[in-house]
């Protein structure tokens, strides 16, 4: 993932997250609480989507995919299986010359084909 996305992506789900606990908890706290919690879980969401947006790009997709933060934890869930695009691909043997005749060798292979000279001691 690419780094100032995940920073992106941790604050925007970090808080968006917390903001929806803390209105999950005031919900259940009377009339002004359940007010201030409903305001709360309101602010979370653009704020969680955002995060959501962020993690879908750091891991190489388009943004608009993070819109299945709407979904909440399940569409965190959905995002995290997703793969990671900008994992670093396995490294691929090149072919070199000889260093002796500077004949091409394939790929992989120790000694010379033309005069014999080993790459192995």
């Amino acid at each position: 993932m690419l780094p100032e996305k995940k920073t992106r992506t941790n604050i925007g789900v970090g808080i968006g997250f917390l903001l929806q606990l803390a209105g999950f908890a005031l919900s259940g706290v009377g009339e002004i609480g359940a007010i201030i919690g409903l305001l709360l879980i309101l602010v979370s969401i653009p704020v969680f989507i955002w995060g959501c947006m962020n993690y879908a790009e750091g891991k190489g997709h388009s943004k608009w995919v993070g819109l299945v933060g709407v979904a909440g934890i399940i569409g965190l869930i959905v995002l995290i299986v997703f793969p990671d695009q900008h994992k670093a691909a396995p490294l691929k043997e090149e072919a070199v010359n000889c260093v002796q005749c500077q004949m091409p060798m394939p790929a992989g292979q120790t000694a010379c084909p033309k005069c014999g000279w080993s790459y192995k001691t």
